[in-house]
């Protein structure tokens, strides 16, 4: 799943990741939207388990995008979520069920589910 939301200083992407990979989706995004800018990105990043050994890499990759704004939600994993805070600081949010964003002077209340 991708949606955008305009914003005055670009798209915001909100993305559920899932097994494409955070970066791959960011890429794609970038490729479909040319001309925009990526402000954010939300989802679930799923870098728990066996994927913990991307971690680093993953990290490194979110930073070339140049982001505002990174919003992992629960399934990014706990080491992720600690490795992307320490790299990018106040611009990592994580998401929690019923927390609010403002994105281009609008809210959107945030719940990721998986859905069988």
């Amino acid at each position: 799943m991708s949606a955008s939301w305009p914003c005055g200083q670009g798209d915001h992407r909100v993305s559920g990741v899932r097994t494409w990979g955070v970066v791959n989706v960011l890429h794609a995004a970038r490729a479909a939207f040319p001309e925009e800018t990526l402000c954010a990105v939300m989802g679930g990043f799923h870098l728990s388990g066996e994927n913990e050994k991307i971690i680093p890499e993953t990290v490194r990759d979110i930073g070339g995008i140049h982001l505002a704004l990174i919003i992992p939600a629960h399934c990014t994993g706990w080491r992720a979520v600690n490795a992307l805070e320490r790299a990018y600081g106040e611009r990592v949010v994580p998401a929690a069920v019923g927390k609010l964003f403002g994105l281009g002077g609008e809210f959107l209340a945030v719940c990721i589910v998986r859905v069988l």
